[in-house]
């Protein structure tokens, strides 16, 4: 992990302490974005907290930018903020607070093709110290699926 995820996670956990909300609440219903899926996988709780979904990443249509897309999240017990940070071979970490705990939600990681990411995971930042909450390992789409990595092709 690098210097700028600590320093994230430190100023996401005082700003909690604080009684302040710094994302990780409602529910999300974005759609899909336009493009391909490059990786996917599924979301395991971890440390006693139930958490469910997919974490899909896209590579843009006509271009090289990365989107992850998490779909049919819910983590239980909700908390104030999450952090989710992205692994990525070739380029620094992608790290970003969570704007919703239920559902679906797209987050442009400014990472580019053809770096991949490889491993998300999820903290929460509402106790001390951070306590992770979730992963997902990624994998590429097996042979056959459609661009949303989900149904079978024709």
């Amino acid at each position: 992990m690098n210097a700028s995820f600590y320093l994230t996670a430190i100023v996401l956990a005082l700003i909690a302490g604080c009684g302040l909300r710094a994302g990780g609440g409602g529910s999300g219903v974005e759609p899909r974005p336009a493009g391909d899926v490059v990786a996917q996988g599924s979301l395991t709780g971890l440390n006693g907290s139930t958490v469910t979904g997919a974490v899909t990443v896209y590579v843009e249509t006509g271009g090289t930018a990365l989107t992850l897309r998490l779909e049919g999240l819910s983590i239980s017990p909700s908390e104030n903020t999450f952090l989710m940070t992205a692994e990525v071979t070739g380029a620094a970490d992608y790290t970003t607070t969570l704007r919703y705990v239920s559902g679906n939600a797209n987050y442009t990681t400014g990472i580019y093709s053809p770096n991949s990411v490889t491993r998300v995971l999820i903290e929460s930042l509402s106790r001390a110290p951070p306590r992770e909450v979730a992963s997902a390992a990624l994998t590429a789409p097996r042979a056959g699926t459609s661009r949303s990595g989900i149904l079978p092709t024709p």
